[in-house]
């Protein structure tokens, strides 16, 4: 049986998966793990991290979870091996988890990136053209004007319920009722705001950019990358200053969710363009690199967060939704995430994986004899190519 040894790191894809991380983090910070939105009251903290990370994070994930899926892919195709149906069981195993990890944090978007994987695996062998019409017709929420046309509305009304459970409830009411209703909850807002579409078309595309090494290929791609991040500046700024006069022109509903839609995605691509594009410079690639070992372990720190934040926000431990606010909160989000970035460099002082990676893993190839921690000989081995 062959060996199975630790991965090759693509650094640029850890370090955007970093940066992608410590948004959706700091974006669960002022949210308060969800109860932010028992009583929404907006503040410049809470304007000013939603502009830089609110629907921005997820869908970068989403983005990096195409481009991932390409990279594993094309690794087994190299040794000749067809990894669709070991794929399909990857992302059950991730659902699993997702599942597990849902029961504390009912926004879990693990959960989410497993079911919509599953559009990648047909898509494998698909030319790019059409992947693009693919990711177009999803990334301009096609499937919603298909819903409203077919007159479908998906609203589980569970609101109200998830927010006073959290709030008041205690730790087995909250893992009772995010059995169920946590997950109706999630996946009605992921349908209803369109971002379920977002994250399967940014899939999509992210695919195509990985089977064309946009984000490997540095050299090649240095002109595309600064006009990409031409034409997505002025795309972001043409929307933001549209957005107000179109929502009022058109009094229709899924006038602002499009429009919403597209300037996150404009602004995330921006971003990603702008990292790409400052990777260059080797003094700010010094300080990209420390997000690398985050996005290493991507999984591991995202379900650590809620294990210990959950507690922290919600009703049945330290209730900090009530009394922390949102300076504090945010505040407190940079420092964590700067422990964060401190442990993860630590870890693989010692480790090929983060725990929950290695697990994955593991049972992606259903075996246990995966490298775990590092010993000097497997170093020295390592470092000299083997």
């Amino acid at each position: 049986m062959r060996a199975i040894r630790p991965q090759q790191r693509i650094e640029l894809i850890d370090a955007l998966r970093g940066y992608a991380l410590m948004g959706l983090f700091l974006i669960h910070m002022v949210e308060y793990y969800e109860l932010y939105w028992a009583n929404p009251v907006s503040s410049s903290v809470n304007s000013t991290m939603f502009f830089l990370f609110g629907g921005k994070a997820y869908a970068m994930f989403g983005l990096l979870f195409g481009v991932s899926f390409y990279i594993l892919m094309e690794g087994q195709a190299r040794r000749g091996v067809d990894f669709r149906a070991r794929f399909v069981w990857r992302l059950m195993v991730l659902l699993a988890i997702g599942y597990l990890h849902s029961l504390v944090y009912g926004g879990d978007i693990l959960t989410v990136l497993a079911v919509t994987g599953l559009v990648l695996v047909p898509l494998y062998r698909c030319g790019n053209a059409i992947l693009l019409l693919i990711a177009a017709f999803f990334v301009l929420q096609g499937p919603t004007m298909v819903l409203r046309a077919a007159e479908f509305s998906w609203d589980p009304g569970v609101h109200g319920t998830l927010m006073d459970t959290y709030a008041t409830g205690s730790f087995l009411d909250v893992l009772r009722v995010n059995t169920w209703k946590g997950q109706l909850g999630k996946w009605g807002f992921m349908i209803g705001s369109g971002r379920l579409w977002n994250i399967v078309g940014l899939s999509v595309l992210g695919f195509v950019l990985g089977r064309a090494a946009f984000f490997t290929e540095l050299e090649r791609y240095k002109s595309t990358h600064r006009i990409a991040f031409a034409v997505l500046l002025v795309l972001a700024s043409v929307l933001l200053m549209l957005r107000k006069p179109l929502v009022s022109a058109f009094k229709d509903p899924i006038v602002p969710q499009l429009l919403d839609s597209c300037t996150n995605i404009s602004l995330m691509l921006l971003t990603v363009m702008a990292l790409v594009l400052l990777y260059r410079s080797e003094s700010v690639a010094r300080v990209l690199r420390l997000l690398a070992p985050c996005g290493r372990m991507t999984l591991s720190i995202y379900v650590l967060q809620s294990l210990l934040l959950v507690p922290f926000f919600y009703g049945f431990g330290a209730g900090a939704y009530a009394w922390l606010g949102q300076p504090m909160s945010a505040a407190l989000g940079v420092v964590l995430w700067g422990v964060q970035i401190w442990l993860a460099h630590l870890w693989f002082r010692h480790h090929h994986y983060g725990p929950l990676e290695w697990v994955w893993r593991s049972a992606t190839f259903m075996r246990t004899d995966i490298p775990f921690r590092k010993t000097s000989n497997a170093t020295g081995q390592l470092a000299a190519g083997a």
